[in-house]
């Protein structure tokens, strides 16, 4: 502040007032274009911070499908022992009731009920092979719009550094020709 009323009034002894004038209302918009810029920045650091987040939620997306897809091979193969189970018990069946005239009745009642508990084993693989298609669409397009939101913010804040960069630019050469002007 001191160094300010001794430099305002070397100024106005050798500068004319006009020109002094000038020269403070260039001073007041070159001090309002820092606070600017101190705001952009402080943006920019939010706007890193929640790129950060993003891209660790992102990464736990793909942990996510990656589980439900191992899962999915769990149960295609369950699917598939079940089914070889199946064609098993049939061809016993089959075996029994060709050989076998009494035990012909208990067999059927037995594989009626194996096939039934297989039916009702495959309809719950099935919804949840459905569950997890719709759980991978869902994952695949959130981390879509995650990906292009992560683009736009880093196209974003490339933008505003360039401006930073122009506008330190600006305000450096501004300040120096201030500087030469005021020693002349």
């Amino acid at each position: 502040p001191i160094l300010l009323v001794i430099f305002g009034g070397y100024l106005s002894s050798c500068v004319p007032q006009q020109k002094y004038l000038d020269l403070e209302k260039e001073k007041q918009q070159l001090q309002a274009e820092v606070k600017t810029l101190d705001s952009v920045a402080t943006s920019r650091e939010q706007v890193e911070t929640d790129l950060v987040e993003m891209e660790s939620e992102l990464a736990q997306a793909y942990r996510e499908i990656e589980g439900l897809r191992s899962t999915n091979v769990g149960l295609n193969q369950s699917y598939q022992d079940l089914l070889q189970r199946y064609t098993r018990l049939v061809n016993q069946n089959n075996e029994i009731v060709n050989s076998s005239g009494d035990r012909q009745y208990n067999l059927q009642q037995e594989l009626q009920m194996q096939r039934q508990e297989l039916l009702q084993k495959e309809q719950e693989l099935r919804e949840r092979e459905a569950r997890l298609n719709n759980l991978q669409n869902n994952y695949s397009t959130d981390i879509n719009n995650r990906q292009q939101i992560i683009q736009q913010l880093q196209q974003e804040i490339q933008r505003r550094d360039e401006q930073l960069r122009l506008l330190k630019s600006n305000v450096d050469s501004d300040l120096g020709a201030i500087d030469l002007q005021g020693l002349q």
